[in-house]
């Protein structure tokens, strides 16, 4: 006995009376954008479409922006890097530092170690091992400075914060 893979007759019945099905119902919602009944149109008297338009806006002299001076204020950069050293890690405890900001996105991170405190209870212990600590540091300058200390194994930034740490980091 051969086994046979796919539907069988019925099934290929079914399934070809639900996609004529199918484009039936949508033939029906979509019927008028596909055949749009034939109308007489409306006469437009220029006229009285001008006159209720009323008046162009008067232009605002100010301008678009509510400031009114503008102060140059020259290229900055960010400050040195204070200090590097290799990471801090004690592979008895094996906790990873890992600072975050304050951003909804981190949610899921947060939910996977069961809070912000390294614990047993982490899916990050209980499926690999090692805990994880989430500090919240939301200033970019600080959680580079505490990377590059060695103090945290893991580095958050946006991908043009990035950028700007990539020269000091690479010191």
């Amino acid at each position: 006995m051969e086994n046979k893979v796919g539907p069988t007759a019925l099934g290929k019945i079914v399934g070809i009376l639900f996609i004529i099905a199918c484009i039936a119902v949508a033939g029906y919602f979509f019927r008028d954008t596909f055949f749009p009944k034939a109308g007489k149109g409306k006469d437009v008297d220029i006229s009285k479409f001008k006159q209720e338009q009323g008046e162009v806006e008067v232009q605002d002299p100010a301008g678009i922006t509510t400031v009114t001076e503008y102060k140059y204020v020259p290229a900055q950069a960010l400050p040195e890097v204070k200090g590097t050293s290799n990471y801090k890690w004690d592979p008895k405890e094996k906790i990873v530092q890992f600072p975050i900001n304050v951003w909804i996105g981190w949610l899921p991170i947060v939910a996977a170690n069961n809070g912000f405190a390294p614990n047993t209870e982490s899916l990050f212990y209980k499926k690999y091992g090692f805990k994880v600590n989430l500090k919240l540091i939301d200033d970019p300058v600080v959680a580079r400075d505490a990377f590059a200390a060695g103090e945290s194994h893991i580095l958050w930034g946006t991908l043009d914060m990035m950028v700007l740490f990539a020269p000091q980091l690479m010191k």
